[in-house]
């Protein structure tokens, strides 16, 4: 990581050559873009909306969403900027769920430069409000795993520099400061590290990446636990994150109508203390995208592998009811994911959609198993 920040210094001193651009106004042009869509109706039915089998309660829901893009091109000078917004809100027509809205909306500015040598540099912040039923891993109070709608607000800032050697390998270095505010019982959290990548792009766009990231995430109010549970005098909690992943993404010919990718990913999340919090995670996911002037379809999913070496997947009074109370099982989950989308294009301003989404959970906890099916279709608007 130094020598490739080393070597993106030294490139900013050397001495470059004076770059001339168009005058936009002369020529009477503007080198803004804005890019507008409207999703609406939108119109759908989750038959679990809480993400547990224990309470199952489905509900149908009218959806509503829209995305604004305004981007400025590298003509007049030697910067690409780049401000996007995109929201999508949903509400639930069944009041028995506990749950009668979901949010997510997401604020994306970004600046990009290009430099002598093969050099790019790139900053990146987002803020996202989110108010969604999801999966909590480190929650308070239970010291277990839990599904509850969370309220969250997040900011992040990552600055890129990345450096060509040739036609086909790049390399990469990120800087990630993240600061999330949720409530409970999620905890929220500030998280900091960088992430070094290498890849070699060859056809019509093909790229195969490898990156290694290490993280510190710092909670707010969890603590550390001894390895029953139990409280101790350690402190916050703090986890170490480190992550690998290769990734592969194939584009099938110069028209790019097929496109493939690909992706196996592990991470060990290891706490400041006894390891109560310690666990794997490996993940593999494959898509597929099918594109013409007329269609966009896509066909994308993911299984992921949780393992908690330390924490127990039964609460005591589960474990009293086993035949082996003494050695009572880990805690083990298996995520999948599938999704499916079809996407008409009727004119350049109009389109058709339809989307299927399939979200599983097994596990030695029956608090974590699920089976979610969501289904929705509507209209897209762009000006």
């Amino acid at each position: 990581m130094a020598i490739l920040l080393g070597m993106f210094l030294n490139n900013l001193r050397a001495a470059q050559p004076e770059e001339k651009y168009l005058d936009m106004e002369d020529l009477g042009l503007n080198p803004w873009l804005e890019l507008y869509d409207v999703r609406t109706p939108v119109v759908g039915y989750d038959d679990n909306v809480l993400l547990t089998d224990a309470d199952k309660k489905g509900s149908g829901f009218v959806e509503n969403g829209a995305d604004a893009t305004f981007e400025r091109l590298p003509i007049t000078s030697n910067w690409e900027l780049r401000l996007s917004l995109d929201g999508d809100d949903r509400r639930y027509w069944r009041g028995n769920t506990g749950v009668d809205h979901e949010d997510l909306w997401s604020l994306i500015a970004e600046a990009d430069r290009d430099f002598t040598n093969g050099w790019k540099f790139q900053a990146r912040g987002l803020y996202s409000y989110s108010y969604q039923v999801v999966e909590v891993l480190l929650a308070q109070g239970t010291n277990r795993a839990v599904q509850a709608p969370i309220q969250g607000h997040m900011l992040t800032f990552r600055p890129t520099i990345e450096k060509e050697f040739g036609e086909h390998w790049l390399a990469g270095l990120q800087i990630e400061g993240t600061r999330e505010f949720v409530t409970a019982p999620a905890d929220s959290f500030f998280r900091y590290g960088p992430t070094i990548k290498l890849a070699y792009g060859y056809g019509w766009g093909s790229e195969i990446a490898l990156s290694y990231t290490i993280q510190q995430q710092l909670y707010d109010h969890l603590m550390d636990l001894d390895q029953s549970g139990g409280d101790t005098t350690g402190g916050s909690l703090r986890m170490l994150k480190q992550e690998g992943a290769l990734g592969w993404k194939h584009v099938w010919g110069p028209t790019k109508r097929w496109q493939t990718g690909a992706k196996l990913d592990y991470a060990s999340w290891q706490d400041n203390g006894s390891g109560y919090y310690n666990y794997h995670d490996y993940q593999a996911s494959a898509e597929v995208r099918f594109h013409t002037r007329k269609w966009d379809v896509t066909c994308s999913g993911n299984v992921e592998y949780l393992n908690f070496p330390i924490q127990d997947a039964l609460t005591l009074a589960e474990q009293n009811l086993q035949p082996d109370a003494s050695n009572p099982p880990k805690f083990r989950q298996t995520l999948f994911l599938l999704n499916f989308r079809a996407e008409r294009h009727f004119t350049k301003w109009l389109s058709a959609f339809a989307d299927y989404g399939n979200d599983t959970s097994l596990s030695d906890s029956v608090d974590q198993v699920w089976h979610a099916n969501t289904i929705k279709g509507g209209l897209e608007w762009a000006f």
